[in-house]
């Protein structure tokens, strides 16, 4: 029995396309790059930083520089982007339920913890949600999947059984990152990644 479930936020509980995207159009456009909306659209999920070195060629080791071009990308986001979601069909249903049946609910992302807590209360999703842990500001303070869950099963109450909690996401670094603290993982495909993403990740269950 699942004891409470650690959500990802992008693609899994809410639709961040077009925010992220204009974020991202805009800072390409200021560093005087260029990739396609369908690109754009991979990027959504894995922290930034993974996504320069990737598509980019950054320079993994270059922290400075890839902190300069996420907070050309915040310049957006902040102001416009963060507001630029919506809550999935039937997401809402599924929270009331866990609620009910008494299955805390927690929130893991990649996303800057602020950021992530002002778009949950935004959307009035705070009443469903009994914390949200997210990135670090500084990306290489605390931006990978597998530690930020780390540090949301460290923060838990000491008194809160840690056995049996599942991470839910749509990439393959929600599911390997629940697999590196030895939770369940499950995949959902309504969101950014696919199929082949998840099974090569080894999800618990796809649906």
């Amino acid at each position: 029995m699942i004891s409470s479930v650690f959500f990802d936020l992008d693609g899994t509980i809410i639709n961040s396309q077009e925010g992220i995207i204009k974020a991202l159009q805009y800072m390409y456009k200021k560093i005087g790059l260029y990739h396609d909306e369908a690109t754009l659209k991979t990027f959504i999920g894995p922290p930034l930083g993974e996504t320069f070195v990737k598509y980019d060629g950054m320079d993994p080791d270059n922290e400075e520089g890839i902190q300069e071009w996420i907070n050309i990308f915040r310049e957006y986001y902040d102001d416009k982007g963060w507001r630029e979601n919506t809550i999935y069909s039937g997401v809402e249903e599924m929270l009331t339920s866990l609620n009910k049946q008494k299955v805390p609910v927690y929130i893991a992302t990649s996303k800057p913890e602020r950021t992530a807590k002002r778009i949950i209360n935004d959307l009035n999703m705070d009443k469903y949600i009994e914390d949200v842990f997210g990135a670090a500001d500084i990306e290489s303070q605390r931006n990978a999947k597998k530690d930020v869950i780390t540090y949301g099963l460290n923060n838990l109450p000491s008194s809160f059984d840690k056995s049996n909690i599942a991470m839910v996401g749509d990439r393959k670094n929600d599911i390997e990152g629940g697999h590196y603290n030895d939770l369940r993982s499950i995949g959902v495909l309504y969101g950014y990644g696919d199929l082949t993403e998840l099974k090569n990740a080894k999800s618990f269950r796809n649906f």
